[in-house]
């Protein structure tokens, strides 16, 4: 059996209360590096967590962001198209009221033609009435001055009449004289004339067949005209 002092015997108690808490401490050492650790871990793998997360919201943001943007682009192009297309509407609108009012016009115009047209009917019928008798008055008299008169008429051209007479010379019974009348335009013109007769009287003579229409009148004023002249 030893001997043990106190001295000892504290030194021993001393010494297993060093490992002890040496033992505990190392205990408490590691619980702490191991909460640490796995804080740590923890920690790191939230912060990759938010990363991942802040990413993906990035990602998401610029999706949407695109997304919008071309929902605008969409929205700004369907409202041009729609204002072309409304534009193009009201053109084709303004169109068929002009086409509308266009038709109407026509349909007036060609009512007031239609009176128009029935209206010189009656005209020319009238005229054609009063011309008949006329002609027939006319060559009543044409006949008279071509056989005791010695008229003849001749067509130098389509709307020149050229007209002979003899009988007008006292020294010279054969001799021709004649003017010539162009009937082409509404109002007769005297032409050329054999013997030549002076203006004035062609002038006269030209305005009173214009004035009264009667063949045979200007006849007779043209054949005391040449007769006058040759005199």
């Amino acid at each position: 059996m030893s001997l043990t002092t106190p001295a000892v015997q504290e030194f021993n108690s001393l010494l297993k209360e060093m490992e002890d808490f040496t033992s505990r401490f190392q205990t408490f050492t590691l619980q702490k590096k191991s909460a640490i650790s796995s804080s740590k871990s923890q920690h790191i793998n939230r912060v990759k967590e938010f990363e991942k997360r802040a990413r993906s919201l990035q990602a998401e943001i610029k999706a949407t962001t695109e997304k919008s943007e071309k929902t605008e682009a969409l929205a700004a192009q369907s409202l041009l198209d729609l204002q072309a297309k409304q534009e193009k509407v009201d053109a084709l609108t303004a169109q068929s009221d002009s086409r509308l009012a266009a038709k109407d016009q026509l349909n007036r115009d060609i009512d007031n033609l239609r009176k128009e047209v029935a209206e010189l009917e009656n005209i020319l019928k009238n005229t054609r009435s009063t011309l008949g008798d006329q002609a027939i008055k006319d060559a009543e008299e044409l006949t008279k001055f071509e056989q005791y008169l010695g008229l003849r008429i001749e067509a130098v051209d389509i709307d020149l009449l050229k007209f002979k007479f003899v009988n007008i010379d006292p020294n010279n019974v054969d001799r021709e004289v004649w003017c010539e009348l162009n009937v082409a335009e509404q109002e007769y013109k005297v032409g050329l004339t054999n013997p030549n007769l002076p203006r004035d009287v062609i002038l006269r003579i030209q305005k009173d067949l214009n004035m009264h229409g009667e063949l045979v009148i200007f006849l007779q004023s043209m054949r005391n005209a040449l007769r006058a002249e040759v005199s």
